[in-house]
């Protein structure tokens, strides 16, 4: 079998960035679960879902980010498939590579084709499963952009990689992960940093991750570091953040009011555009991330001209850095001020933003 996301990587020459693996364990297998809420046909499904939202977790990611890419391709005959697996023809699935339903397959056909079905890899300890590259991760929102087109997005990949989103999505996907993102947890009291200009970097209190040194550097118990993850994601990418005169980064809710970043219409939001929630100036009011899609935009069913607009992106949350899906109710038309109103009540407005500068060196 093969995985069933490498089928655009074998129908084009593309080269990305490989993943790692990640092997599951029995403690990966047994997550708490409250059983008295669900019954027994519940609970298997529900055990299921919880333990790929913890894998995902784990690697900053969404479990909808992964399970794509750890499900496989198997060829089949229907007849195999019926004794195998289902009980009757109705509950077959759909073929993988046409929109007609099996049950629409004429009988004799049915018998004797081989067809591909997908399967999920099997939550069992000691299997494998593959967590993609920012690369792949980015290449599949192009697929999905472009509707499936590969050629297209291959085309608008390449020229992506020479934009300022790109090295800014690569560089959040890199913050998020491993002992780096797990220190930007608001339980955590350490962060790291590779801004060695920052209040309380010093260089006996370092160390190197991934080839490059990073801060230890506490500023308190409980603090909210989205805004921190923003400005290191920024800085690692090769551009210049915004450091106060007290060696702090400025607040979430103030990064409209910087000279260092310009705003982005939504016309031209990608992922890596850097994204503010804001809900006031204060330093929990508001929230930064960084863009790990496209805005899906749906018209509400209403004749106001508002939006939903729903996205995933990369911040820095209670318990680590990580990806998160977001949806919120929007006015789309630009405001004189440079914001789009939020009209659910969650936040105020939502803006978007790239850095203005290249950094010659780490500030």
């Amino acid at each position: 079998m093969k995985r069933a996301a490498d089928t655009a990587e074998t129908i084009i020459d593309l080269t990305l960035s490989p993943g790692i693996t990640y092997t599951l364990t029995e403690d990966d297998l047994n997550p708490y679960i409250d059983e008295s809420q669900y019954n027994e046909d519940e609970l298997e499904k529900v055990k299921e879902e919880i333990i790929w939202d913890n894998v995902a977790y784990k690697h900053s990611l969404l479990p909808q980010r992964i399970i794509p890419y750890n499900t496989f391709l198997y060829e089949a005959s229907i007849a195999e498939i019926l004794a195998e697996e289902y009980d009757s023809e109705e509950q077959l699935p759909k073929l993988l590579h046409t929109d007609t339903d099996v049950q629409e397959v004429p009988v004799a056909k049915k018998e004797v084709a081989m067809y591909y079905f997908t399967q999920v890899l099997p939550l069992e300890a000691g299997n494998i499963v593959y967590i993609p590259s920012a690369d792949e991760l980015l290449f599949m929102e192009l697929k999905k952009q472009h509707r499936g087109d590969y050629s297209i997005a291959v085309e608008v990949y390449r020229n992506y990689t020479e934009s300022k989103n790109y090295h800014l999505y690569q560089s959040a996907r890199t913050r998020s992960a491993g002992k780096i993102g797990l220190a930007y947890a608001t339980e955590s009291t350490i962060f790291l940093s590779p801004n060695k200009s920052l209040a309380g970097a010093s260089n006996s209190r370092s160390e190197m991750v991934h080839g490059k040194k990073e801060y230890r550097i506490n500023w308190g118990e409980y603090l909210w570091k989205c805004n921190v993850f923003l400005h290191d994601s920024v800085l690692y990418a090769g551009y210049q953040p915004h450091v106060t005169s007290n060696k702090h980064y400025i607040t979430a809710g103030s990064l409209h009011q910087s000279n260092k970043y310009q705003q982005v219409k939504i016309e031209d939001v990608a992922p890596g555009c850097l994204l503010q929630l804001y809900g006031g100036t204060g330093s929990n009011d508001s929230h930064n991330m960084v863009l790990s899609s496209f805005i899906e935009r749906t018209p509400l069913n209403d004749d106001s001209g508002n939006e939903r607009w729903t996205f995933i992106a990369i911040g820095a949350e209670a318990e680590r850095a990580a990806e998160s899906k977001r949806s919120h109710e929007v006015n789309p038309n630009h405001n004189e001020e440079d914001f789009y109103e939020v009209l659910d009540g969650t936040r105020a407005y939502i803006r978007f933003f790239q850095p203005v500068s290249e950094r010659t060196n780490y500030v």
